[in-house]
C-alpha cells in the first residue's frame, strides 16, 4: 500500500496529493521498522547493501545514461538532466537528496540503508542480536535525540541522504515499537483525528503547504510528527483489514514484492506523461505503477543477474558468510538458552505479532 501512496503523491497536484504527504514517506520507514529484525553486521550488511545499495546505483546509472543520450535529440520534460555536465555529475556523485527528475526517488534507498544501519546498532548495542524492546530506554533515548537534531538541522544537503536519516530513523523506531507494544485498536479514532488536524492545520498556516522528507521540509513542528504516527497507525489497521480480502491482499502483496522497481522508475513515467503527453494524472497513476511493475515481472523471468542488480534479489551469500552466519547462531543459541538471559527475557506473546503481508519482501 505504501507504494501506492508514494506514486498518489508524485502524480496529483497539491492540493489532493499535498493531504497525504504527513504519512506518504513515514509509513514507507513505518513500515521498514515493523518488520525489522537485528542482524550481525556481515549478514546486515550483505543483505541490505544487495537489496538497497546495488539497485539505488544500478537504477541511477542506467536510468541517467539512458535519460542523457535521449536529451541529446528529443525533450525529456526533466530540468535535472538538462543542467552543465559538470553541476550534473556532481550532483550524482552527492546522490540523495541531490537527485531529482526521473531519479529523484531514488535518494529513499540510500536514506533507508544508513536509516537501518543505525537503528541495528541501536539494537545490537543494546543486547545483542535479540536486542531489547525497541521502547527500551537504550534505544528510545538515542532516536529521540537524534529526532531532535534532524529537526534542528533540517539539512539534507549531506551525501546521500543522511541528514534526514536521523528523523527517518523515529518513524523505523515507531514502527518497530508499534510491533511489540499492545496498542489498543480504538485508537484509531484519535490517530485519525491527529491526521487530519495536522494536514488541515498545515493547509491553513501554508497554503502551499510541503512536508517532504527528501527535502528535510517535515511541515509544522511537532502537529505533523504526531499526524505522520496517527497516519502510520490508521494504515497499519487498513492493511490488517485489507489483509483478510484475498484478492487485494494478492494485488498488494504482489505490488510490495517489486515496489523496489516502482519507487526507482514511476518518475520516469511519469513525467513525461505528465510534462511532454499532458496525459491526466488518473491515467498517469495508473501507469506509473503498471509499466514498472510489468517490467519487474518480467525481469523475474530472466537470468539473476539483472533480478540482484535492479530488484534487490542478491546471489548466494558467500560460504565464508554462511559458515560465520551459522557459527554466531549456534554461539547465540546456548546463550539465549540460559535462565535469566537477555534473548529468554525478551521473548513474549507481543513480539511475535506477524508483519502486514504488503511490502514484507523488502526487508
Amino acid at each position: 500500500m505504501s507504494i501506492v501512496l508514494v506514486v498518489f503523491g508524485h502524480v496529483f497536484p497539491p492540493p489532493l496529493g499535498a493531504s497525504i504527504a504527513v504519512v506518504r514517506m513515514p509509513f514507507f520507514f513505518f513500515l521498514s521498522g515493523y518488520i525489522f529484525k537485528p542482524r550481525p553486521w556481515p549478514e546486515f550488511l550483505w543483505s541490505r547493501g544487495n537489496s538497497l545499495i546495488v539497485p539505488y546505483f544500478a537504477y541511477l546509472i542506467s536510468i541517467v545514461a539512458i535519460e542523457y543520450s535521449v536529451s541529446q535529440w528529443a525533450a525529456t520534460g526533466d530540468r535535472f538532466i538538462e543542467q552543465p555536465p559538470l553541476i550534473l555529475l556532481r550532483e550524482l556523485v552527492k546522490g540523495g537528496s541531490h537527485l531529482d527528475g526521473y531519479v529523484g526517488a531514488l535518494w529513499f534507498l540510500s536514506t533507508l540503508f544508513f536509516t537501518l544501519m543505525a537503528f541495528n546498532w541501536l539494537l545490537l548495542r543494546g543486547a545483542g542480536r535479540s536486542g531489547f524492546s525497541p521502547a527500551s530506554r537504550y534505544v528510545a533515548l538515542p532516536v529521540m535525540t537524534l529526532l531532535a537534531i534532524g529537526f534542528a538541522l533540517r539539512s539534507h544537503q549531506i551525501y546521500y541522504g543522511i541528514g534526514i536519516a536521523p528523523v527517518a530513523l523515529f518513524f523505523v523506531w515507531a514502527g518497530s515499537a508499534f510491533r511489540v507494544t499492545a496498542v489498543p485498536e480504538w485508537l484509531w479514532a484519535p490517530a485519525l483525528l491527529a491526521l487530519v488536524a495536522a494536514v488541515v492545520a498545515g493547509l491553513a498556516v501554508y497554503p502551499d503547504y510541503r512536508f517532504d522528507m527528501r527535502l528535510a521540509t517535515y511541515g509544522l513542528p511537532v502537529v505533523s510528527l504526531i499526524g505522520s504516527i496517527g497516519g502510520c497507525y490508521v494504515l497499519v489497521l487498513v492493511c490488517k483489514a485489507l489483509a483478510h480480502v484475498e484478492g487485494i491482499r494478492a494485488v498488494f502483496s504482489s505490488l510490495g514484492q517489486n515496489s523496489i522497481a516502482i519507487m526507482a522508475l514511476h518518475l520516469s513515467v511519469a513525467i513525461p506523461a505528465q510534462r511532454l503527453a499532458q496525459i491526466p494524472a488518473p491515467v498517469t497513476f495508473f501507469l506509473a505503477i503498471i509499466l514498472p511493475y510489468l517490467f519487474a515481472l518480467l525481469l523475474r523471468q530472466g537470468p539473476r543477474l539483472p533480478q540482484w542488480l535492479f530488484l534487490g534479489l542478491p546471489p548466494r551469500q558467500p560460504a565464508a558468510l554462511q559458515a560465520w552466519i551459522s557459527t554466531h547462531q549456534r554461539s547465540e543459541s546456548v546463550q539465549d538458552d540460559q535462565p535469566g538471559s537477555r534473548a529468554s527475557l525478551s521473548r513474549s506473546p507481543m513480539t511475535t505479532v506477524s508483519a502486514p503481508p504488503f511490502e514484507s519482501s523488502r526487508n
